[in-house]
């Protein structure tokens, strides 16, 4: 197909024919050489326009197009049986997790969703931090598929690495994150290796792009990828590539495809996007660790992906291949701006979320760029369909001039910050501190005075004579008979949700959250660690239990089977038992399953604990005579009442606390008893 001189519009592009079944047939000159835009062009034979994808098969669902405030939610449904139905795209509220198409599961703390046979590529649970490992010869030749190791979230994937021996990897910055790193193999066949230089947002503000260079060279061996930042006119084409009006870099014997053209924009933000999409491989082919890296630039070429682009194949657990694409996104503002900038152009803008439905409708309709692309690695199983995992991050870019602006010079208004600004500005801080660590130390002074005299006060009535008042009996415990009507009116004790976060438990953790949002709309104290919170679980689970120490609050232990299991994590249901254990803080079991007190797994075989220590835990802290909350068979509101009930009864704090220690204050008479407890209580009294 001969180019055509279109003056003040744009070359159509080839067009796809297709079967009337959606498979492809191959690609014709147009019936239209020019048109004012693409959109103006023909489409092929049962073909049909799509605003972000171009032509598609025409029973094909054309992406919908989410607002600024939504993201995209891409769907798989299959039989009962595991047999793929069909793709469906939603938009939902950004901060709204995405739902599971039917009969598929969902991978803890994100928005993939999988069938059961597959969930091996993600084992963690919510809380815990992902490590893909693989290992490499010494020529970046993977020597087995991508391992997923769990790992605590404050610790580093490559410390993980370096114990495996990360001899043969170079430790690089993530580009999705600066305070973590990746591991990419020291060599490329032939080549060495260098980190990717992703585009800070300072050289973005400065006009820099992304740049990946691909070089193609006489074999699968000598074929690698550069990743740096670059200004837009220095991103040149590698080795046997050339640069396309699309801004993808090609092999310089396929055309670039017509019609398309990258126009620049400025926006005051800029979205880092990330798309995953998963395909089942039935069978591997003999040679498919040597062909990764040349099916993924295939893929690329494929699909004429810009070179601002980052792509990646890789192979999971149970065979499945995971092509990956991280880039800037095109958000409706974006697709907006760049219509208005250039109406003539008509280019079609894609980030990563497009192109990865693109590549995953062209691998089902047959395309045969793709399909030979993933044929290097190994067959699809044909009967499971292709999930997609989009992830967004936000760089704030300043809006007007693309050039990098002053920073520390300037305020917000343009006027120039001048160093008394900044000495007046210190000064106010300064004083600000002073004042607060004032009003500090005025309340511990009273709250110690307040704790002084309220001690004195009990102890001299522990000192009076037993005739002069009746006898006491001891108070009850708080979880006394649960048939007895509590005093509804009584300020309710702060409470916390321990539970056993795992796949096994997952509906049974979304009922008890539920239950928490009830608790707390009715105004009581409740704490539980929200399962996205990521990095800061451990954080949030260390301050929670400290609160409830402080507060005298009660543990809600949700008691699954397995609850209380030793794991590597410091911040496991074991953890927060052995805490409460050791503060003496009340806990109110709450059963879940027939099977109670919980059986925590342990023996021989278990990686954490051999003896049995966690199920030695359970039976010190929920003895045969703590009366427990059975939550079985009961609705979230039923649940919700009873919590509540047992959180609102009267107790008298002063004399739990003097119980902690297992000393009843009624039963010293004797100054030398007295003396003797106020030393064991600390300092803060003196008889």
């Amino acid at each position: 197909h001969c180019p055509a001189y279109c003056p003040g519009g744009v070359q159509c592009p080839l067009v796809t024919n297709f079967h009337p079944d959606g498979a492809e047939i191959g690609q014709w000159p147009p019936s239209r050489e020019c048109a004012n835009t693409t959109r103006q062009c023909p489409c092929g034979s049962e073909a049909k326009w799509c605003e972000s994808l171009g032509c598609i098969f025409k029973d094909a669902d054309c992406p919908v197009l989410c607002t600024e405030q939504q993201k995209l939610c891409s769907l798989v449904d299959y039989t009962s049986e595991g047999i793929f139905l069909s793709y469906r795209e939603i938009c939902i509220d950004a901060d709204v997790q995405c739902p599971c198409g039917l009969n598929t599961w969902r991978c803890p703390g994100s928005d993939l969703c999988l069938l059961p046979s597959q969930m091996a590529i993600c084992p963690c649970a919510s809380w815990q931090k992902a490590c893909e490992i693989t290992d490499y010869s010494r020529t970046g030749i993977p020597e087995s598929g991508t391992m997923v190791l769990c790992i605590n979230p404050e610790l580093q994937c490559i410390t993980l690495m370096m114990e495996r021996g990360c001899l043969l990897r170079l430790s690089c910055p993530d580009p999705m994150d600066s305070s973590r790193t990746i591991c990419v193999p020291k060599a490329s066949g032939v080549v060495a290796n260098e980190c990717p230089q992703w585009c800070s947002a300072e050289q973005l503000r400065a006009g820099n792009e992304t740049c990946t260079q691909i070089f193609l060279g006489d074999s699968d061996a000598s074929v690698f990828k550069r990743t740096s930042c670059r200004t837009p006119g220095d991103c040149k084409p590698g080795l046997n590539t050339k640069a396309c009006p699309s801004g993808a870099f090609l092999p310089v014997w396929q055309p670039c495809p017509l019609g398309e053209v990258t126009e620049g924009t400025v926006k005051q933000n800029r979205a880092v996007e990330v798309a995953k999409v998963f395909w089942q491989l039935k069978t591997l082919s003999p040679n498919w660790a040597g062909s990764l890296t040349t099916a993924a630039v295939r893929l690329q070429f494929a699909l004429a992906i810009p070179s601002t682009m980052e792509t990646s194949l890789v192979l999971l657990p149970g065979s499945v291949l995971m092509f990956q694409l991280v880039g800037e996104g095109q958000s409706e503002e974006g697709r907006r701006l760049q219509g208005a900038s250039s109406p003539d152009a008509g280019s079609i803008p894609r980030g990563p979320k497009e192109f990865a439905v693109l590549i995953r409708m062209q691998v089902q309709q047959g395309n045969p760029h793709a399909t030979e692309a993933i044929d290097l690695i190994g067959e699809l199983e044909d009967r499971v369909g292709a999930s997609i995992e989009i992830s967004t991050n936000f760089i704030q870019i300043d809006g007007g001039e693309t050039t990098a602006q002053p920073t520390s010079s300037f305020g917000p208004d343009g006027e120039e910050v001048t160093s008394e600004d900044v000495i007046f500005l210190v000064l106010v801080t300064v004083a600000l501190i002073v004042l607060c660590c004032c009003i500090c130390v005025t309340a511990g002074i009273c709250f110690i005075y307040h704790r002084r005299h309220s001690f004195k006060r009990v102890l001299a009535e522990a000192m009076q004579p037993s005739q002069d008042r009746a006898p006491e009996e001891p108070p009850t415990a708080w979880q006394a008979d649960p048939t007895d009507p509590p005093e509804l009116g009584a300020e309710a004790r702060t409470a916390m949700f321990s539970a056993r976060f795992n796949r096994k438990n997952k509906d049974t953790e979304m009922k008890f959250r539920a239950v928490c949002k009830l608790l707390r709309k009715r105004d009581l104290k409740i704490l539980m660690v929200d399962a996205g919170a990521g990095d800061d679980f451990g954080m949030l689970t260390a301050r929670y239990l400290q609160q409830l120490k402080d507060e005298n609050g009660v543990m809600l232990a949700v008691c699954t089977s397995d609850y209380a299991e030793k794991t590597a994590s410091p911040y496991s249901s074991f953890a927060e038992l052995v805490f409460a254990m050791d503060n003496h803080i009340d806990v109110l079991p709450l059963r879940v399953e027939e099977i109670y007190p919980p059986q925590p797994p342990s023996g021989e075989d278990h990686p954490f604990d051999k003896h049995g220590v966690a199920k030695g835990i359970v039976s010190m802290v929920m003895k045969s005579s703590v009366v427990f909350l059975d939550c079985r068979n009961k609705t979230e509101e039923q649940i919700a009442d009873e919590i509540e009930a047992k959180l609102r009864m009267q107790h008298d704090t002063g004399i739990c606390s003097l119980e902690l220690l297992d000393i009843k204050i009624w039963k010293l008479s004797a100054v030398g008893s007295i003396s003797w407890f106020a030393e064991a209580q600390g300092d803060l009294i003196s008889v």
